[in-house]
Protein backbone atom coordinates (compact mmCIF):
# COMPACT_ATOMS: atom_id res chain seq x y z
CA UNK A 1 0.00 0.00 0.00
CA UNK A 2 1.76 3.27 -1.39
CA UNK A 3 0.75 6.48 0.93
CA UNK A 4 2.59 8.86 -0.98
CA UNK A 5 -0.21 11.37 -2.04
CA UNK A 6 -0.90 11.49 1.57
CA UNK A 7 2.27 12.06 2.67
CA UNK A 8 2.45 15.76 1.84
CA UNK A 9 -1.05 16.20 3.80
CA UNK A 10 0.92 14.80 6.89
CA UNK A 11 4.38 16.83 6.46
CA UNK A 12 2.08 19.93 6.49
CA UNK A 13 0.75 19.43 9.40
CA UNK A 14 3.83 18.76 11.31
CA UNK A 15 4.29 14.65 11.34
CA UNK A 16 7.43 12.99 9.73
CA UNK A 17 6.88 9.37 7.63
CA UNK A 18 8.49 6.61 9.24
CA UNK A 19 7.68 4.06 6.89
CA UNK A 20 5.73 3.69 4.06
CA UNK A 21 2.25 3.26 6.32
CA UNK A 22 3.70 5.28 9.61
CA UNK A 23 3.51 8.92 10.32
CA UNK A 24 3.94 10.51 13.41
CA UNK A 25 4.74 13.90 15.38
CA UNK A 26 5.70 15.26 19.10
CA UNK A 27 2.79 17.59 20.18
CA UNK A 28 2.41 18.90 23.31
CA UNK A 29 4.19 15.99 25.45
CA UNK A 30 2.36 13.46 23.49
CA UNK A 31 3.67 11.63 20.54
CA UNK A 32 0.96 11.45 18.00
CA UNK A 33 1.26 8.41 15.27
CA UNK A 34 -1.00 7.65 12.32
CA UNK A 35 -0.98 4.01 10.76
CA UNK A 36 -2.82 2.94 7.21
CA UNK A 37 -3.55 -0.69 7.70
CA UNK A 38 -4.36 -2.72 4.73
CA UNK A 39 -7.31 -5.56 5.71
CA UNK A 40 -6.25 -8.78 4.48
CA UNK A 41 -9.18 -9.72 2.65
CA UNK A 42 -9.99 -6.57 0.31
CA UNK A 43 -9.28 -3.70 -1.15
CA UNK A 44 -9.88 -1.61 1.84
CA UNK A 45 -7.84 -0.11 4.68
CA UNK A 46 -8.18 1.82 8.08
CA UNK A 47 -6.40 4.71 9.55
CA UNK A 48 -5.36 3.83 13.17
CA UNK A 49 -4.64 5.92 16.12
CA UNK A 50 -1.72 6.34 18.45
CA UNK A 51 -0.95 8.50 21.47
CA UNK A 52 2.05 8.20 23.91
CA UNK A 53 2.86 10.92 26.65
CA UNK A 54 6.40 11.41 26.14
CA UNK A 55 7.15 11.38 29.73
CA UNK A 56 6.35 7.41 30.03
CA UNK A 57 9.29 7.22 26.92
CA UNK A 58 12.00 9.70 28.55
CA UNK A 59 11.40 6.89 31.89
CA UNK A 60 11.95 3.87 29.92
CA UNK A 61 14.08 4.50 27.02
CA UNK A 62 13.74 4.91 23.51
CA UNK A 63 10.34 4.36 21.45
CA UNK A 64 9.52 3.32 18.49
CA UNK A 65 6.88 6.14 16.90
CA UNK A 66 4.30 3.60 15.98
CA UNK A 67 0.91 3.65 16.05
CA UNK A 68 1.11 0.16 17.11
CA UNK A 69 3.36 0.62 20.49
CA UNK A 70 1.22 3.10 21.63
CA UNK A 71 -0.51 3.40 25.59
CA UNK A 72 -3.51 5.02 23.95
CA UNK A 73 -5.12 3.61 20.39
CA UNK A 74 -8.09 4.37 18.14
CA UNK A 75 -9.45 3.57 14.86
CA UNK A 76 -10.95 5.89 12.99
CA UNK A 77 -14.55 5.48 12.06
CA UNK A 78 -16.74 6.03 9.06
CA UNK A 79 -20.11 4.98 7.65
CA UNK A 80 -18.27 3.18 4.69
CA UNK A 81 -14.84 1.62 4.50
CA UNK A 82 -12.14 3.32 2.88
CA UNK A 83 -11.13 1.64 -0.56
CA UNK A 84 -7.97 1.47 -1.43
CA UNK A 85 -8.15 3.60 -4.70
CA UNK A 86 -8.56 6.60 -2.58
CA UNK A 87 -5.34 6.41 -1.87
CA UNK A 88 -4.00 6.97 -5.39
CA UNK A 89 -6.09 9.79 -6.42
CA UNK A 90 -6.34 13.43 -5.88
CA UNK A 91 -10.26 13.12 -5.10
CA UNK A 92 -9.20 10.02 -3.12
CA UNK A 93 -6.72 11.83 -1.23
CA UNK A 94 -9.46 14.85 -0.07
CA UNK A 95 -11.91 12.56 0.74
CA UNK A 96 -9.27 10.58 3.20
CA UNK A 97 -7.80 14.38 3.84
CA UNK A 98 -11.47 15.72 4.61
CA UNK A 99 -12.08 12.31 7.07
CA UNK A 100 -8.70 13.39 9.32
CA UNK A 101 -9.68 16.73 10.06
CA UNK A 102 -12.77 16.18 11.04
CA UNK A 103 -12.28 12.49 13.20
CA UNK A 104 -8.73 12.67 13.80
CA UNK A 105 -7.30 15.90 14.63
CA UNK A 106 -10.15 16.18 17.44
CA UNK A 107 -8.86 13.03 18.57
CA UNK A 108 -5.11 14.67 18.88
CA UNK A 109 -6.52 17.88 19.95
CA UNK A 110 -7.77 16.21 23.55
CA UNK A 111 -4.09 15.38 24.39
CA UNK A 112 -3.08 19.19 24.14
CA UNK A 113 -1.48 19.27 27.39
CA UNK A 114 -0.12 16.76 29.53
CA UNK A 115 -1.39 18.28 32.67
CA UNK A 116 -5.26 18.92 31.41
CA UNK A 117 -5.16 14.85 30.58
CA UNK A 118 -3.48 12.94 33.72
CA UNK A 119 -3.85 15.28 36.78
CA UNK A 120 -7.38 15.06 37.17
CA UNK A 121 -7.39 11.07 36.84
CA UNK A 122 -7.56 10.05 40.41
CA UNK A 123 -7.56 5.73 41.63
CA UNK A 124 -11.35 6.51 42.04
CA UNK A 125 -11.91 8.20 38.75
CA UNK A 126 -10.29 5.19 37.27
CA UNK A 127 -12.28 2.18 39.19
CA UNK A 128 -15.51 4.48 38.29
CA UNK A 129 -14.90 4.53 35.15
CA UNK A 130 -15.25 8.74 34.87
CA UNK A 131 -12.58 9.13 32.33
CA UNK A 132 -12.96 11.01 28.90
CA UNK A 133 -13.89 8.44 26.09
CA UNK A 134 -10.36 9.48 24.14
CA UNK A 135 -8.80 7.45 27.10
CA UNK A 136 -11.83 4.80 27.83
CA UNK A 137 -9.70 2.26 25.29
CA UNK A 138 -6.76 1.75 27.79
CA UNK A 139 -6.91 -0.96 30.06
CA UNK A 140 -7.11 -0.47 33.85
CA UNK A 141 -3.65 -0.94 34.39
CA UNK A 142 -1.93 1.01 31.55
CA UNK A 143 -3.79 3.96 32.66
CA UNK A 144 -2.13 3.83 36.71
CA UNK A 145 0.88 3.37 35.02
CA UNK A 146 0.45 6.16 33.08
CA UNK A 147 -0.84 8.35 35.94
CA UNK A 148 2.37 6.60 38.13
CA UNK A 149 4.20 7.92 35.56
CA UNK A 150 2.99 11.31 35.07
CA UNK A 151 2.97 12.01 38.65
CA UNK A 152 7.18 10.80 39.23
CA UNK A 153 7.72 13.24 36.32
CA UNK A 154 5.99 16.09 38.22
CA UNK A 155 8.30 15.13 41.08
CA UNK A 156 5.40 13.87 43.29
CA UNK A 157 6.39 10.76 44.86
CA UNK A 158 3.54 10.24 47.29
CA UNK A 159 0.95 10.07 44.32
CA UNK A 160 3.31 8.32 42.08
CA UNK A 161 3.29 5.68 45.36
CA UNK A 162 -0.68 5.31 45.30
CA UNK A 163 -0.87 4.39 41.76
CA UNK A 164 1.93 1.94 42.18
CA UNK A 165 0.09 0.18 45.16
CA UNK A 166 -3.32 0.51 43.19
CA UNK A 167 -1.34 -1.11 40.14
CA UNK A 168 -0.03 -3.65 41.79
CA UNK A 169 -3.13 -4.60 43.25
CA UNK A 170 -4.98 -4.83 39.89
CA UNK A 171 -2.28 -6.09 37.94
CA UNK A 172 -2.48 -9.46 37.54
CA UNK A 173 -0.22 -11.55 35.26
CA UNK A 174 0.74 -8.80 33.59
CA UNK A 175 4.72 -8.96 34.36
CA UNK A 176 5.82 -5.96 32.69
CA UNK A 177 3.28 -3.39 35.14
CA UNK A 178 3.99 -5.42 38.00
CA UNK A 179 7.56 -5.23 38.09
CA UNK A 180 7.26 -1.04 37.60
CA UNK A 181 4.92 -0.59 40.25
CA UNK A 182 7.02 -2.51 42.34
CA UNK A 183 10.61 -0.51 41.67
CA UNK A 184 8.40 2.88 42.32
CA UNK A 185 7.39 1.18 45.92
CA UNK A 186 10.47 0.35 46.49
CA UNK A 187 11.84 3.41 45.74
CA UNK A 188 9.03 5.06 47.34
CA UNK A 189 9.51 3.03 50.76
CA UNK A 190 13.01 4.73 51.55
CA UNK A 191 11.44 8.53 51.03
CA UNK A 192 7.87 8.50 52.04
Amino acid sequence: MKTNLIKEFFIANGFTQGSDVDFHREKNGFLNAVNFQRKSTGGIFFVNLGVHPLFVTKSSGEFSKREVDCYIRARVSTETSFNIELLYSSDGISIISDQIVRKVWPFFDFFNSVDEVFSGLSIERIENKAIADEIRGVTKVRLVSMCMNYHLSRGDLKKAHDFAEYGLSITGMAVTFKKEFIKILNEAKDTL
